[in-house]
């Protein structure tokens, strides 16, 4: 009764499981002090934290361990209810680097999320007292929030641009000869951060 009563933690496997034929990883000196911390936090964008998480693996190792060094560490960026994911999720079920993240996007950036995002998107208008500049970082922060929207950059700038308050969509056209819309999608994107850079100062 008493060993039922009272069992002994049995350790439950992890759920990351390297290939037979995964380099082995020294961890460096100094590289735990730099890991990014991600704690699962609503505010928080699963996005940054990969992106940042993976400058700090590429500045410590050579290719030829890349991804089993961002397997084997990315547990020590985690943190709190982050942490407390990881030990839920399937035994052995992730085998490389790409599952891993899309494990974790799927946890902390769900379709709903990404949908919340994608409206913010289409329906972008810019506030009457928002000048150019600051209407146009707005719109790439929001956009830049999650990197899978889906949006064509052709889109993105129809959006922007039809979003505008009419004397700043007046503005874009005559500073560009009235030729805006004909300009190709990428061409568009960078001229539009000329001008709003240029409308700053």
């Amino acid at each position: 009764m008493y060993q039922l009563l009272h069992p002994t933690q049995s350790s439950i496997p992890s759920c990351i499981m390297f290939p037979p034929n995964a380099p082995h990883v020294e961890i460096k000196q100094g590289l735990m002090a730099i890991l990014p911390d991600f704690r699962g936090l609503e505010n928080e964008n699963p996005y940054v934290h990969v992106r940042a998480f993976e400058e700090v693996i590429g500045s410590f190792y050579a290719q030829n361990v890349i991804e089993t060094a961002k397997l084997r560490f990315f547990p020590f960026s985690l943190k709190d209810k982050a942490k407390g994911w990881l030990y839920t999720v399937k035994p052995r079920s992730i085998g490389s680097w790409g599952e891993m993240t899309q494990e974790f996007y799927k946890k902390f950036f769900p379709p709903h999320k990404v949908q919340q995002v994608k409206r913010k998107i289409s329906s972008f208008i810019q506030g009457h007292d928002e000048t150019l500049f600051m209407a146009w970082e707005r719109f790439k922060d929001t956009y830049n929030f999650c990197p899978t929207h889906g949006y064509d950059t052709w889109r993105l700038v129809s959006y922007f641009y039809e979003g505008l308050q009419p004397r700043d969509r007046q503005f874009v056209q005559i500073a560009c000869g009235g030729e805006f819309l004909q300009k190709e999608p990428e061409d568009a994107m960078d001229y539009l951060d000329e001008i709003a850079e240029n409308s700053n100062t």
